[in-house]
């Protein structure tokens, strides 16, 4: 049972497609691109914001604590329950992330839009949202190999899966790959040379 799972979540990491606006990039070359990019981003006193919806919010959070704390690198995740059932209840669920952005996404940061399905209203609103206010838009998908989110990056990560779960983990293991990469690039391990504790 065990090694089975292991074996699906293995076919979905590395079947993954990536893709840059220009076209389809080995993934090997799109990670270590986009944890330039990061690297880079910081550098020019920019940051990495996360956003997800459900269970990719999680992720969402869970990555902005690890890029901040073991990049290091300035990284936010638009996913606080206040700020999201604010605008919700005032706006509607589908500018739960452009009205954020409209207010902390600043030209040079990168966004990073995890959607299973790539189909959520929210998430596409803030990935043209991005664009349109020169962020560099990275998607990190699944499911249909059509999904609109998919089109909208800069960077797209697409897991050729249909199973949440798969996806999910296949996203999280993804965003530590690019973490390690990252690291690599900056000479470090993370945090006193070990990974995170919590």
């Amino acid at each position: 049972m065990i090694a089975a799972y292991a074996a699906r979540v293995a076919d979905a990491l590395s079947t993954l497609e990536a893709s840059t606006s220009r076209g389809p990039l080995p993934a090997d070359v799109a990670v270590k691109d986009l944890a330039t990019a990061f690297a880079k981003t910081h550098d020019a006193k920019r940051k990495v914001i996360f956003i997800g919806n459900g269970g990719s919010a999680a992720i969402a959070s869970h990555a902005a604590a690890d890029y901040s704390a073991n990049g290091p690198v300035r990284a936010i995740a638009l996913t606080d329950a206040s700020s999201v059932t604010c605008i919700a209840n005032d706006y509607g669920y589908e500018h739960v992330f452009d009205r954020q952005l409209q207010l902390h996404g600043d030209k040079g940061d990168v966004l990073v839009v995890i959607s299973s399905s790539g189909e959520s209203e929210n998430v596409v609103r803030a990935a043209r949202s991005g664009r349109s206010l020169g962020l560099c838009v990275v998607s990190m998908t699944g499911f249909s190999a059509a999904n609109r989110l998919r089109a909208l990056g800069q960077f797209n990560f697409w897991v050729p899966a249909s199973d949440y779960g798969i996806v999910e983990t296949a996203h999280t293991a993804l965003l530590h790959l690019l973490l390690n990469e990252l690291q690599a690039l900056r000479g470090r391990a993370g945090r006193n040379g070990r990974h995170d504790k919590y």
